[in-house]
């Protein structure tokens, strides 16, 4: 592992996270992810999202996973992901575990 695979580092998705416009957020969380061990997402100020970020952000939890890296959300999920996920089956408002963890920083019930 280099010196920078044992480093964290962050990236700050902002605007529209739909499948009109997902591919520059996969391209960066995917280099992004393949040079650190730890990733943080920003997504405080993203404004609109469809299942398209929910399915990136799922499978980075889960390539991350089978590469022993860890990938984070810098904090709870805000208004319109939060929308996105309880409309999408991802999430209920009354979750817990390790999916509320993840998703809206609640510790594991």
């Amino acid at each position: 592992m280099t010196a920078s695979q044992t480093t964290a580092a962050q990236i700050t998705l902002d605007g529209a996270q739909t499948v009109r416009t997902i591919d520059r957020a996969h391209h960066d969380l995917a280099a992004v992810l393949a040079a650190h061990a730890a990733v943080t997402v920003d997504c405080v100020a993203v404004t609109e999202v469809d299942l398209s970020l929910i399915q990136l952000l799922l499978a980075a939890r889960a390539s991350a996973r089978r590469n022993g890296k860890t990938i984070a959300l810098t904090a709870p999920a805000n208004d319109a992901l939060r929308t996105a996920l309880l409309q999408g089956g991802f999430l209920r408002d009354d979750a817990d575990g390790p999916e509320a963890a993840f998703w809206l920083h609640r510790a594991p019930g």
